[in-house]
């Protein structure tokens, strides 16, 4: 009789994103010039420098709100020189297309000019694209329209902004399910004289991320989750581990292609602080070229962001 053991350890762990909703701030830069004629001085500055900060809420990948406080530049449309502030808050529908969001809003817009303060519509359309993990930029124009109506005619605001966002995310969570089963297949062979088999053993891990946002560092009491990995390691010296770190699709293939480097040495580093030789750890980075899911939804990224520990099969030595 021979007998085949296959050994399987699952460990899942929370992903240390937000599944779905994501807070963000972020800052921006620009350019502002007036739409409008001045009706009571033809000579009126009508362009400038301008800036501004913004605070926002994805509820899912597509519908969020946003607030921002702008600075639109100081412009001299007579009787009023001065500069021009708004407070914007406004809803953001964002259609993801590959590594880039194209997004659009529609709110109003508190005006403060001079001793004007005017309620307006604005509107904005933009497009983000991932520079890490947590930081995005941002390329916007925005619109504010007739503003101090009866002053200046028609007098609408238009900006170009680059800006800067960071995301927040959260802290890693504790393990959400550890699976083993053993699978023992028995069959019976003619009875002759042979050889004994040796058994063979097949060790597999699968586990989401064990890192902070933007970090290669294991997270915090993360290293607990390989003990059982050190356990097979040192009960069997002719096992070999292959660590494998991915990465979504968020921030360019080059930054992710070293993140994933970084993250899968942290694991072998926690090994050979273990005991563990280093000539029985490969480390390996993906980045993000073999994604387990979509990477155009939140819960895709979440299971494209992993790192995989993998003992290939080996001989029990009798």
């Amino acid at each position: 009789m021979k007998k085949l053991v296959m050994l399987a350890s699952t460990l899942l762990v929370l992903s240390p994103q937000l599944v779905q909703a994501e807070a963000y701030v972020g800052g921006k830069i620009g350019y502002s010039w007036l739409d409008g004629e001045c009706t009571l001085d033809n000579s009126c500055s009508d362009d400038g420098g301008a800036g501004g900060i913004y605070a926002g809420y994805n509820f899912t990948d597509m519908l969020g709100l946003e607030a921002g406080y702008d600075y639109l530049g100081d412009f001299d449309a007579a009787p009023f020189d001065d500069s021009m502030k708004v407070f914007t808050l406004a809803p953001k529908l964002t259609i993801p297309v590959n590594d880039f969001d194209f997004y659009a809003k529609l709110g109003a817009a508190w005006v403060d000019y001079d001793d004007i303060d005017d309620t307006v519509l604005v509107a904005a359309i933009g497009t983000e694209f991932g520079l890490s993990e947590n930081v995005f930029g941002r390329f916007e124009y925005q619109r504010i329209n007739n503003i101090t109506e009866g002053i200046v005619e028609n007098l609408d605001v238009n900006s170009l902004f680059f800006g800067l966002t960071y995301k927040f995310g959260s802290a890693a969570e504790p393990v959400a399910a550890m699976a083993v089963e053993e699978v023992i297949v028995e069959e019976e062979v003619v009875a002759v004289v042979e050889e004994p088999m040796p058994e063979v053993r097949l060790f597999q891990e699968y586990g989401v991320e064990l890192f902070d946002n933007d970090s290669s560092k294991l997270a915090p009491n993360s290293e607990q989750y390989f003990d059982w990995l050190i356990g097979v390691m040192k009960k069997y010296p002719q096992a070999e581990a292959k660590i494998v770190g991915h990465t979504d699709s968020r921030g360019s293939a080059a930054y992710n292609q070293t993140l994933s480097e970084k993250r899968a040495q942290s694991v072998a580093d926690y090994l050979f602080t273990q005991g563990i030789e280093e000539s029985r750890v490969t480390v390996l980075g993906e980045g993000e070229s073999k994604p387990k899911a979509s990477n155009d939804t939140a819960e895709g990224r979440m299971e494209n962001r992993r790192v995989e520990v993998i003992i290939d099969e080996f001989e029990i030595k009798q």
